[in-house]
């Protein structure tokens, strides 16, 4: 499993939530369009993300669930 970043997280920590639309998560993530969608079709590559289309509009899924470190 290939790490991920913390733009990376961000997004999939995001999707915890449920499915949401790029803008939903631009701008919760605050990335501009280019480094959202770079980041995404990572993300899709590497198996952690599904886009879906419903009702003529993409969503994006996360299909892994990240669990932040303890702290002590």
């Amino acid at each position: 499993m290939e790490a991920l970043d913390e733009r990376d997280r961000a997004i999939v920590k995001a999707l915890e939530s449920g499915p949401m639309t790029p803008q939903e998560l631009m701008k919760l993530t605050d990335m501009s369009k280019a480094t959202f969608y770079r980041r995404i079709k990572r993300l899709m590559d590497m198996g952690y993300v599904e886009q879906i289309k419903k009702e003529g509009r993409v969503y994006y899924l996360s299909l892994i669930h990240i669990s932040e470190p303890m702290r002590p």
